[in-house]
């Protein structure tokens, strides 16, 4: 019988600390907007307590980044701005 080479694959987490720092915000911030909530981020505890910590998967946030990406259009903006006015 020959053995099986089982593949794993590990995916890189980060910690909220180390989100908190890749997007310049604070943790309570992650906690209240982002973390676990309707279009956030999906993230895992690792525990049942109210102080486990929290894990997030690098490949989540980059998708949630990439979903949030928007262009600056200055011309639009001057566009609505002088709508607005009229």
């Amino acid at each position: 019988m020959a053995k099986r080479l089982q593949q794993t694959t590990t995916r890189q987490l980060l910690t909220v600390a180390q989100l908190a720092d890749r997007w310049q915000v604070t943790d309570d911030y992650l906690y209240r907007a982002v973390l676990g909530r309707p279009n956030g981020i999906p993230a895992f505890r690792l525990g049942h307590g109210p102080r486990s910590p929290w894990r997030i998967a690098l490949t989540d946030v980059e998708k949630y980044e990439e979903s949030r990406r928007v262009c600056y259009d200055p011309v639009a903006v001057l566009h609505r701005k002088r709508r607005g006015a009229a």
